[in-house]
């Protein structure tokens, strides 16, 4: 053997050794900085002594999980901490970079093509561009599943062509979650206030037609998916959202198989609309064992509080006891789409339901957050939730 050879066959595993150490301690630095500014950016508005803060920190909460569970040192450990949940981000790496993406999630899935919206393609720079067979054509056009290179449409005339047919139009960034940069495109109705007839609704917001175009040449790296419709009893509890589920599938490694560990309901309100999202102030309700919603949790990070609603603060429909109809049935359908990678073992499922046991799937989150679960009922109480996190070392 070479003597150069023989030095690097000795001194591999040390640089290795030293690669992986120096990777370790570039994570928990990392994770370090994300619990620091959690807790600076929403930690500080909840009114605690000093005292309190220091025994969270200790057993790795952040000073905003006092005013979303009730910990105390009986019951603290059954409960997902800020560490712990951070600890738990790369547990689908490289595949949790699939996912994010939501044209490879669209593509991945696609053999579920019922249980998903139909997306048209990607619109950036003035333009439409179909450029995938898997990608539906437009509704005006004969179905097909040939593709002769990109197709290319003016995205304007594309939109307005589509709102002649269609209730609305979802434009979303390709990237992106907590329905940030998402746009809801509408005709207007007429007699709609402040909205002239022949221009457009841009999340409620009234566009002439010029403003229209201008909008749409801004975008880049948006999506254009169809408009799902929810279903009646969703529409009931607040009619201003897309009110979504988020289900969380975790993989059982005894048993070889993904189980939903929690599911919950977002409802919007007029703080969050026209989204639902819990950060924008829209609430949190459990889905029971009885496929009934408990009461409603909503966050306000400036006042470091939860407030607890039995019915919508907004419409005054009743939200605890309101029935998710064939709730079970979709529990089963999301396993089985789960069970389809392995390598994705913890998902948060954002699905809409569309009717009696109907639904799509708007995306998924590999590092979905476990506050909206937490505040209802700790998870690790459930041991196949509590032996997930085990086997990954993340306790």
């Amino acid at each position: 053997m070479r003597e150069d050879s023989l030095r690097y066959a000795l001194l591999k595993p040390l640089r290795d050794g030293a690669g992986a150490g120096y990777r370790g301690l570039s994570d928990r630095l990392s994770i370090f900085a994300t619990l620091l500014d959690r807790e600076l950016s929403t930690g500080l508005s909840v009114d605690i002594p000093f005292e309190r803060r220091l025994w969270l920190w200790r057993r790795g909460f952040t000073s905003r999980s006092s005013a979303l569970y009730d910990l105390d040192e009986d019951n603290y450990r059954q409960f997902v901490s800020d560490l712990q949940h951070e600890r738990a981000n790369d547990i689908a790496e490289p595949w949790d970079t699939v996912v994010s993406n939501k044209l490879t999630f669209y593509l991945l899935f696609s053999s579920y093509a019922e249980h998903l919206p139909d997306c048209y393609g990607i619109v950036g720079g003035g333009e439409l561009r179909r450029s995938s067979p898997t990608m539906p054509t437009a509704p005006w056009q004969a179905p097909s599943d040939e593709l002769n290179g990109v197709e290319r449409h003016d995205a304007v005339r594309w939109v307005d062509r589509y709102l002649d047919r269609r209730e609305a139009l979802v434009l979303k960034p390709i990237y992106g979650h907590g329905g940030r940069g998402v746009f809801v495109c509408r005709r207007p109705e007429e007699g709609e206030d402040g909205a002239d007839e022949d221009g457009y609704l841009v999340n409620g917001e009234p566009k002439t037609d010029a403003e229209f175009s201008a909008f749409l040449d801004d975008l880049e790296e948006y999506l254009a998916w169809e408009f799902a419709r929810q279903a009646d009893y969703a529409d009931d509890l607040y009619p201003e959202s897309t009110n979504t589920l988020r289900v969380l599938t975790l993989w059982d490694y005894e048993n070889d198989e993904p189980f939903v560990s929690g599911a919950v309901h977002r409802v919007g309100t007029a703080e969050s609309a026209p989204v639902d999202n819990w950060s924008s102030g829209g609430l949190s309700a459990m889905v029971t064992d009885d496929d009934e919603l408990s009461a409603g949790a909503q966050w306000l990070p400036e006042q470091g509080e939860v407030r607890w609603f039995d019915t919508h603060p907004d419409t005054g429909e009743p939200i605890e006891g309101a029935r998710v109809p064939e709730w079970s049935a979709v529990r089963r359908q999301i396993e089985e789409m789960a069970a389809e990678y392995p390598s994705l073992p913890r998902l948060g499922w954002d699905i809409v339901l569309t009717g009696e046991g109907e639904f799509v799937v708007l995306e998924v989150n590999a590092h979905t957050a476990t506050r909206t679960f937490q505040v209802h009922e700790p998870l690790l109480d459930d041991p196949r939730v509590r032996a997930f996190y085990e086997h990954h070392g993340c306790l």
